[in-house]
């Protein structure tokens, strides 16, 4: 995998995505330093990385025009596990459910407005990488 953007994991001797293959966090980790580059680009402030509420995480915090958004990033080397995105599953989206109103409970200032869903999908394509962004999905998937 290319190392278009700086890994927190890599060490200043340039290990993190150089000579071996990168393990599956130091992928999840540049996946969210790629996600967080673009929405930073796209005209999002991050409130928080790595956020953790309890047993819970959300990868990204962030806001844009009033809104707030988790943003879940899900990074894939190919097609082999199926698409980033279809990892998301019903438990998943529970979590991150909880997450929302953990972060509701924990932060006032949001007031009435209860945090939507973004999912990033990266996957390695021939050529570079491939980001998709799916705003607002739904936090419980449909029974």
């Amino acid at each position: 995998m290319s190392c278009g953007f700086p890994d927190r994991g890599a060490s200043a001797a340039g290990e993190g995505c150089g000579s071996r293959d990168p393990s599956a966090a130091e992928i999840g980790r540049h996946g969210e330093s790629i996600a967080a580059h673009y929405l930073a680009m796209c005209g999002y402030r991050i409130l928080a990385r790595n956020r953790r509420l309890g047993p819970l995480e959300i990868d990204l915090l962030v806001e844009r025009r009033g809104v707030v958004a988790l943003v879940e990033v899900r990074t894939r080397r190919g097609r082999k596990h199926g698409r980033p995105e279809e990892s998301v599953r019903r438990r998943k989206r529970r979590h991150l459910a909880r997450a929302a109103a953990a972060l509701a409970a924990e932060c006032p200032a949001l007031g009435a407005r209860r945090p939507r869903l973004d999912l990033i999908a990266i996957e390695r394509q021939i050529g570079g990488l491939q980001l998709r962004h799916l705003p607002g999905l739904p936090l419980r998937p449909p029974r």
